[in-house]
This record gives C-alpha cells, structure tokens and sequence, in this order.
C-alpha cells in the first residue's frame, strides 16, 4: 500500500493543469538489481556478497549501442511494449481466476507468472509477478485520475524540463536526443535512484520510446528499456547499476475529450 500511495503522489504531481478530462496511468516495470539493496562500501566493507543482485548478470542481453535510431531498434520498442501489454493482460486476468488464465486472450510465456494483488481499489491496483525460473520480479500498477489531459502526463514523464524539476537531485539526462523525423522518439537517458543510508544509490542507463497504444483513442505509450554503454555513461564507482529489463508507462484517456 505504500509503494501504491508514493506512485499516486508522484501521478498526481503531472497534472500541472486541471481540465474536465480523465486519464488512466499503468505501469509495468521488470528489474534486476532494485529490490535488493547492498550496504554502502565506505561504511560497511565490501559488496560483492550482494553481487548477484545488485549488478547485471552476464547472461543478460542488451540493447546495442548506436549513434542513430535504426530500424531494429525502433521494433525492439514495439517488441517490448507488446511484451508489458501481455503482462497487464496477465494481472488483470488473475483477479478473475485466482493464479489463473487472461480474460480474453492467451498470453504466451507470462502464464506461469504468479501475480500477487498487493492493493485493490477502483481507481488503483498494485501487484507483483513473479516466475519460478527467474530471479526477476515484475510490478504492476494501474491509477485513474480525473481532470488530467493525456498530453499533460506525457509531458510529465517525458519532457527534460518538467524532469528536472519534479527530480531535481536525481541527475536526469538525456544522452542522445530523438532524431529528427524519428516517429518512435527513441532517446537514451540516464538518472539516478538514492537509497537511504547505508544502502547504495542506484544509477540507470535506459533507451525509451514514445509509441502509440494501437485500439485506444490517444492512448500513448512510454517504453524504456535498460542497456550498457561505458563510453556513453561510465557510471560512478560508489553507485550500483540497476537494469531494467522492459518498463513502460500506459497512458489511456477514460473520456471523450481525451
């Protein structure tokens, strides 16, 4: 309930303007290295015991590096975003059958996911997803809000101004800007996650995309997606790299007037 009461906080710090509208908000975000966080290594030795957790496996994959948004990787947005719709899919349809099937639809390799409901009310719902074959824990939250315009929120999220003022001590920046004439926006950004002592600042390097919801009236999507590049963004040795392996904000309007 309280990972759902600071999500709320945030949301409603996009709605700068109040108009006659409504929106609703669902997140998916799949991390590694998040949940749990090592002590600091100036304060309490070494950290390497929580290595398995807190840094990115070599088996991982990752999105290349690149100078210009390329068609691969302007379909791995699309890729992702169909994956994060299939786990929305997956956690609404277990309200309806316990660990159970989807309402309408199968959803491949995210059927054996067990979704937990850790809060459920009409206009908020929080849940974990998790697998018996992976380490990898999937969150789940979905918020309604009246009187918010879509272009409002996306604004908020994706907007380098509007960022810096609502995270202002989180270092955000974008590294590579989208090209121009690039439907998808690609971007690569980074910015950091502080832990309260005597845990480790998180940092993250991410590619994002801002992608239409395909069947929703102005829905938009924004998709991001961990990946590495030292040269790109080196990172800073008393900071614990996060890797996100798929993440997307689902913004849907709920009336007429978007």
């Amino acid at each position: 309930k309280s990972s759902v009461t600071d999500a709320t906080s945030r949301c409603q710090s996009f709605g700068r303007v109040v108009t006659k509208s409504s929106f609703a908000m669902a997140g998916v975000f799949a991390c590694f290295g998040c949940s749990c966080l090592p002590l600091k290594p100036s304060r309490l030795g070494d950290r390497s015991a929580a290595s398995s957790v807190s840094h990115v496996p070599a088996v991982t994959s990752v999105a290349p590096s690149v100078e210009k948004p390329t068609v691969p990787s302007a379909c791995e947005g699309h890729r992702i975003l169909a994956s994060v719709l299939a786990i929305e899919q997956r956690c609404l349809g277990s309200q309806n059958g316990g660990h159970g099937a989807a309402k309408t639809e199968d959803t491949g390799p995210f059927n054996e996911l067990v979704v937990e409901c850790m809060h459920d009310e009409p206009d908020r719902k929080y849940m974990l997803c998790s697998s018996p074959s992976s380490s990898t824990i999937i969150a789940y939250f979905k918020v309604f809000f009246p009187d918010v315009y879509v272009e409002e929120v996306l604004r908020a999220l994706v907007d380098l101004g509007e960022r810096k003022i609502r995270d202002a001590e989180n270092e955000y920046q974008v590294h590579r800007p989208a090209q121009e004439g690039d439907t998808t926006m690609q971007e690569d950004l980074s910015h950091m996650l502080r832990a309260p002592w005597p845990f480790a600042n998180r940092e993250i390097l991410q590619r994002r995309w801002q992608l239409p919801l395909d069947g929703v009236a102005g829905g938009r999507a924004v998709v991001l997606r961990s990946f590495e590049d030292a040269a790109l963004f080196p990172g800073k040795p008393d900071r614990v790299r996060a890797f996100a392996h798929l993440s997307a904000n689902l913004i849907r309007p709920t009336s007429a007037d978007n």
